[in-house]
């Protein structure tokens, strides 16, 4: 908060109890809050791009207000002057973190993978056992988990007006889709292909959003391969997805940084190609790739997914996803 004078003890220190309303001059709003996410965003690493400023008027005052969410991910590293130092705060200012803390701060990050990890189990397991779509198609699939670092917390996003707003529900629409289905479930929301049963894309109360499609093969133009199933189709259909699903989360303000995982499920002895002149066998029964961070809504998802799509084409034994070359 600025704008307010704290009050001293009677050795000048600063006791975190305010004195009085000062207020602070602000010619351009719109201005200062550009210069302030600006400098924020450069002098800390990962970059805290989250934060919420506004002002207040009190007492013909003005008083700027700087909220600062709750940091679920890796701590957030102070950069300014080439310094390299993390911080906490506590009720009468800051002060630098020791070893001990700050192997606990990082122990809490990993904590959170693992309970991810446990939570995709079993979302895939409710999945094979057709808990919530009984004509599901589960003989060969991928599913995508865009997981916020929140989701253990019990603050669920309200979905109560979301059957209402066309815009959302154009996002929470399958890939692929012969008949559209949209509907509340006892998970959240979801949209499926209630002809095929092989699509969906549902939003979970906890602010997950998870992602289904079956994995199709094709007959190459080359009628000398056997059917199969190309890696850009897999490409696109994950890069969309995952895009679609920020778009989603994002409409419920669900705070970043984001966990994304991919996996896939019965893709031994499946036929691979890149092109019509390249076809491998994958014999791998499971693939469930490593989980990636993904900091913010505006990270370069293609870059972060990279390292994903190289293990995949590496189970069909190319060197890498060459994609974006």
């Amino acid at each position: 908060i600025y704008g307010i004078k704290e009050k001293k003890d009677k050795e000048s220190k600063n006791t975190g109890e305010p004195e009085k309303i000062i207020g602070i001059n602000i010619d351009n709003q719109d201005k200062l809050f550009q210069q302030i996410e600006d400098t924020i965003r450069t002098n800390t690493d990962p970059a805290i791009t989250s934060i919420i400023p506004y002002v207040v008027v009190v007492e013909n005052k003005k008083v700027l207000i700087i909220g600062i969410p709750k940091g679920l991910g890796l701590p957030s590293m102070t950069t300014f002057n080439n310094s390299n130092k993390f911080y906490r705060r506590k009720n009468t200012g800051k002060y630098l973190v020791d070893v001990n803390e700050l192997n606990d701060m990082f122990m809490k990050n990993q904590v959170l993978k693992e309970k991810a990890q446990l939570y995709r189990k079993e979302r895939i397991e409710k999945i094979l056992s057709k808990e919530s779509f009984p004509n599901l198609d589960t003989s060969r699939f991928c599913v995508v988990h865009i997981i916020p670092f929140s989701f253990l917390n019990e603050n669920f996003i309200d979905l109560s007006k979301v059957h209402y707003d066309n815009d959302l529900r154009k996002l929470i629409i399958p890939m692929v889709y012969y008949s559209l289905k949209q509907e509340y479930n006892i998970y959240g929301y979801v949209g499926y292909d209630e002809h095929k049963h092989n699509n969906y894309t549902q939003i979970i109360r906890n602010g997950v959003v998870e992602l289904y499609s079956a994995i199709s093969t094709y007959r190459p133009s080359n009628q000398n391969y056997p059917d199969c199933t190309y890696g850009t189709e897999i490409y696109n259909m994950i890069f969309k997805n995952i895009s679609k699903g920020l778009e989603i989360i994002k409409r419920f303000n669900v705070e970043e940084p984001f966990l994304i995982s991919v996996y896939f499920h019965n893709m031994e002895n499946l036929n691979f190609s890149i092109d019509n002149h390249n076809v491998h066998i994958i014999n791998c029964p499971k693939i469930p790739l490593p989980f990636i961070t993904l900091p913010t809504y505006d990270s370069d998802l293609k870059l972060a997914l990279k390292p994903l799509f190289d293990i995949l084409w590496q189970c069909a034994n190319f060197n890498e996803c060459n994609i974006n070359e």
